[in-house]
């Protein structure tokens, strides 16, 4: 078993912790909150990332934005500070590149690998192992600790170059809403039409007709029962990196563009605190909810 550093410990991080630690890992972690909930779950909670990072054999990084973690990197108790010297990190966060790009530089110089992850569905999606971690960059550090990582969820693979895990994370940040906003105008066209949505869902579970999120998503627009473990609003963010990946390398991403668009109008509808699956509740108030000039 691994002693592995964990550094931003929010609701993903916690549910990163759990998994490792059920597995018999040793997680020291930190973040600038409380880690009450990480302590209950049998971490050990540290001072710094400096001094998370210190015994570990890896560290691994979730954090919500570039500027946490060049403070991580860089500043007073950061991981420079922590004589990380051929430890790897890996940084799990929802971010665009230049960041990552600069950390990476930043940890080469006292030969840290740092590599680019990302994780694909939200923290019960983690919980259950069935969420997926994307890893790009140094493939001898993803081999080492390849074991570790899949003590995490039962789905992580190695995507290519550095950068490749933060791509293809927003082209999946870009594929599941547009999917999600497909079954929700089936189950609205299906209501208006008086059809049973319970019966529409087992007719069409487990055909070719069916998605992966027609069958989890689907069951939150039947009985209104949408999850408060990820927001839509937390998840226009991360539409927001799949604009710009589409916006640099060009081209034309219609379902992408209006997916995009009814997210905007169901959160200026009000609807959110919520899981993404609302968004049928928004389809079913009107053509005119949420719209600006409506």
């Amino acid at each position: 078993m691994a002693s592995v550093g964990l550094i931003g410990i929010g609701t993903l991080g916690l549910a990163v912790a759990r998994n490792l630690i059920a597995r018999g890992h040793r997680v020291t972690g930190y973040r600038r909150s409380p880690m009450d909930a990480f302590v209950a779950e049998g971490g050990i909670a540290a001072a710094s990332p400096a001094a998370a990072a210190a015994e570990a054999e890896l560290v691994l990084t979730c954090l919500p934005d570039g500027t946490a973690l060049e403070a991580v990197v860089d500043g007073p108790g950061g991981l420079l500070a922590a004589g990380t010297v051929g430890k790897a990190v890996f940084e799990l966060g929802s971010f665009s590149m230049p960041a990552r790009e600069a950390a990476r530089t930043a940890l080469a110089e006292v030969g840290t690998p740092f590599l680019d992850c990302a994780v694909s569905g939200n923290p019960n999606y983690v919980h259950a192992r069935t969420a997926a971690v994307f890893v790009s960059g140094d493939d001898d550090a993803f081999d080492a600790h390849r074991a570790v990582l899949r003590d995490i969820t039962d789905n992580v693979s190695h995507v290519g170059t550095f950068g490749a895990a933060t791509a293809l994370k927003a082209i999946v940040t870009a594929l599941i809403p547009v999917h999600t906003l497909a079954a929700g105008e089936a189950f609205a066209l299906a209501t208006r039409a008086g059809l049973d949505r319970q019966t529409v869902f087992d007719a069409i579970a487990g055909t070719p007709a069916s998605s992966g999120m027609f069958e989890t998503r689907g069951k939150a627009m039947i009985d209104g029962s949408h999850s408060r473990a990820a927001s839509i609003e937390g998840y226009l963010k991360n539409i927001g990196i799949a604009t710009e990946l589409a916006e640099s390398v060009g081209g034309d991403y219609p379902l992408f563009a209006t997916m995009k668009d009814v997210f905007q109008r169901t959160i200026a509808a009000g609807l959110t605190g919520v899981d993404q699956s609302v968004v049928f509740d928004y389809l079913m108030r009107g053509d005119d909810a949420g719209d600006p000039e409506g």
